[in-house]
């Protein structure tokens, strides 16, 4: 039996050590509660998330999962959402449902969606600013996508790949569009039309449940540094831990900055790493890892996948490296196997575990 050791104890690390209780697996977290964003706490009577979290799940073992570790804990609930814009509220999505804007952004939204209909794709869009124009047309884009999108991610829309969207943002059809500017609301549109939440308590009942078979959490523990070729993790406490295999939900640029004696090669990688609302888990082993990637994803199998591919995509956006949507590989092989980890995996998952596949 190896001996697992896993950095961080939110929805990634306690799914993970779930997965692998045949290994007794530890968590170390720094804080004094398990959960990560998916925290909840409780302030005069109410109860509170970190952020928001909705489940709606499609993939039959990530059901069975939640149903076996929280048997008759949820209730269904009906999307109720709206965009708030020109001091008007209007039905999700935006693009579907114009009606009760000013009627110049209204007609704005309908020709450019119609343009885009019309205008030729000439290959795939070349990232998510790209999308969002061949998709929508320039109205839909200049009054809702655009600036949304830039608030949301805090990036440059330029920067960020478009494969992911597909499945997340509807595109609604041109009979939809136009009802939609008539006043014919578009209901039960996109990904999450319904979903479940805890009957009681908060969002936090699910990490918990995960983590309640794990006999070894420790918390308010802080990890300062990893020796990949002594195969020890330090705490800020002092204490040193040796594992066989590591599993960090760790940010990976934050991972980097705690190995010990790293390649220049990776230091220099470090630096020219972004990361936008996603983790990253990786197996640890040393600074040539075997050809093999340890797979952690959030509420999924643990499992030794890809043998032979470099990268393994499970966020919904890509890092990028020199404009590329690629990892570096590193002189040693040492960066060979980065699996990212989106920070939202609950609500992804389903997709994620459609999406396991190598880099191009």
């Amino acid at each position: 039996m190896k001996k697992v050791v896993v950095i961080g104890g939110g929805l990634a690390g306690v799914s993970a050590a779930y997965h692998l209780l045949d290994h007794d697996p530890i968590i170390f977290e720094r804080e004094p509660s398990l959960g990560g964003l998916c925290r909840s706490f409780t302030k005069d009577g109410f109860t509170f998330d970190c952020t928001g979290h909705l489940i709606h799940l499609k993939n039959p073992y990530v059901k069975e999962l939640v149903a076996t570790v929280l048997p008759d804990a949820f209730n269904s609930h009906e999307r109720l959402a709206a965009i708030y814009s020109k001091e008007t509220m209007t039905p999700y999505p935006f693009q579907a449902n114009t009606y009760g804007l000013p009627p110049e952004v209204v007609k704005e939204c309908i020709v450019g969606f119609v343009d885009s209909l019309q205008a030729p794709t000439n290959g795939s869009p070349k990232n998510f600013h790209d999308f969002i124009l061949r998709t929508f047309g320039s109205g839909i884009a200049k009054h809702f996508m655009l600036p949304y999108n830039e608030k949301f991610w805090k990036q440059d829309l330029r920067t960020i790949t478009s494969d992911w969207v597909s499945w997340s943002i509807p595109k609604p059809s041109l009979d939809e569009v136009v009802n939609g500017a008539l006043g014919i609301t578009n209901k039960g549109m996109g990904y999450n039309p319904r979903f479940i939440y805890p009957k009681t308590g908060g969002i936090e009942c699910l990490p918990q449940a995960l983590a309640k078979p794990v006999k070894r959490i420790h918390l308010n523990e802080t990890l300062v540094s990893i020796d990949p070729k002594k195969k020890v993790v330090r705490m800020a406490s002092g204490r040193e831990e040796t594992y066989d295999s590591l599993v960090t939900t760790l940010p990976l640029p934050e991972t980097f900055r705690l190995l010990k004696d790293t390649p220049d090669s990776m230091q220099q990688s470090e630096k020219r790493f972004r990361f936008l609302l996603a983790r990253w888990v990786r197996e640890l082993q040393s600074h040539v890892p075997d050809r093999a990637a340890f797979h952690v994803d959030a509420l999924g199998r643990s499992q030794q996948a890809f043998k032979h591919a470099r990268f393994v995509e499970l966020a919904l956006v890509r890092l990028r490296h020199r404009g590329q949507a690629v990892l570096p590989r590193g002189e040693s092989g040492e960066l060979e196997f980065p699996i990212p980890i989106a920070r939202f995996v609950l609500q992804r998952h389903e997709q994620i575990l459609a999406r396991n596949r190598p880099f191009d």
